[in-house]
């Protein structure tokens, strides 16, 4: 109770980006994207319905248990009889993996599954960016000694579980929903429920995004780490390609376990350049880098706790300091009770326009800015 481990490999006060690095790639970070080898686009061979990105996450877990690389991975599923939540468990079969497969997009804590690992085994674990800091961290402290492999999921932000149930109620299935997924069907996919009746109902991904203004924990807006920069290797949405993955690949040994998959037809991939990876993100990666650190330093001149990163900051201008303030006021107003009201009756499609046309025009600017950093 005395050891004082929790609060130091807790990644909720402290990141340092810099020792991390060092330790596991042997440099700092020297790019937006962080450490890495190669970056690719693609999916594997073989799909599975409740992927969102080509499956590229389940087939690199199928291929790292299948050659004994690792004896199993800590992964998110949905919780057995709560079907609305989420839970971390260990798969030790490729079937567990297969029926996890696809995005969950409510807080998990992944220290429940930590807690059960057999300290024999050597384990993968599927993880958001902050997962991936704990665990480093974790490891620098020689509490976990078991964990040989971390693929790394993209995240902008995640949600709290309310943000799930009030979908249910909009659809009426807050008390009798028996099925969900995030990201069903075509790219970028819908969120879907189906209650006990077997009535389903869903709407698209851009309009589910309008809870990211009401139930987005603190915690994220204070987060630099898009694209997961402490994994071996890191898998987002590929914009641009349609039902693909961004992968990149960061350790030598993820590099092998690429080039193996990849010989044996296993992932069908093309390399493609930083450049590019940046441009496919440019809206979220602006976010991290340069709005975060606005938010931060707004956040600690209000007497608000925010993380340290070590000596890794960005610089953001007084403009951006002004469109933060507004963006946080926002999020502020949002979460009362009245707000997320008003949205939880505001019909569907005023969501999908009005959340289309934010992240066009989002997307549109962050990408000119990148194109002009790139070209200097």
């Amino acid at each position: 109770m005395d050891c004082s481990l929790c609060y130091h490999t807790c990644p909720g006060g402290e990141v340092d980006f810099d020792a991390l690095n060092n330790e596991i790639f042997g440099r700092k970070p020297g790019f937006v994207l962080g450490n890495f080898e190669k970056i690719y686009v693609g999916s594997a061979a073989k799909e599975y319905p409740s992927a969102a990105g080509g499956s590229v996450v389940s087939g690199l877990l199928l291929s790292l248990l299948k050659d004994g690389i690792v004896d199993a991975a800590a992964i998110v599923d949905f919780a057995a009889k709560e079907p609305d939540k989420a839970v971390f468990k260990i798969a030790q079969t490729a079937d567990e993996i297969i029926n996890a497969a696809g995005s969950k997009y409510v807080l998990t804590p992944a220290d429940t599954a930590l807690r059960i690992m057999d300290g024999e085994k050597k384990y993968a674990a599927v993880t958001l960016p902050c997962q991936s800091h704990g665990i480093r961290k974790a490891v620098q402290s020689g509490v976990l000694k078991n964990i040989n492999f971390i693929i790394g999921l993209y995240c902008g932000n995640n949600l709290y579980h309310a943000a799930t149930r009030s979908i249910l109620k909009r659809f009426a299935m807050d008390q009798r929903v028996r099925k969900i997924a995030y990201r069903s069907g075509a790219w970028p996919g819908f969120f879907s429920a189906e209650d006990i009746s077997g009535r389903t109902k869903k709407m698209t991904k851009s309009a589910f995004n309008y809870l990211s203004f009401l139930y987005t924990p603190d915690r994220c807006f204070y987060c630099i780490d898009l694209t997961n920069e402490l994994a071996d290797i890191s898998v987002g949405d590929a914009w641009g390609y349609q039902s693909k993955s961004v992968i990149v690949v960061r350790t030598k040994k993820a590099l092998s376990l690429i080039e193996k998959m990849r010989s044996a037809g296993q992932l069908l991939l093309e390399e493609i350049s930083p450049e590019e990876a940046m441009m496919m993100h440019a809206h979220g990666l602006d976010n991290k880098k340069a709005g975060a650190f606005a938010r931060m330093s707004i956040g600690k001149s209000r007497g608000l706790p925010v993380p340290a990163y070590g000596t890794f900051k960005a610089e953001a201008g007084a403009g951006r300091f002004r469109r933060e303030r507004i963006f946080m006021k926002i999020v502020r107003i949002g979460r009362s009770g009245f707000v997320r009201f008003l949205a939880g009756i505001c019909p569907v499609w005023i969501w999908d326009m009005l959340m289309s046309a934010v992240r066009k025009k989002w997307r549109k600017t962050t990408q000119k800015k990148t194109r002009e950093s790139i070209a200097k």
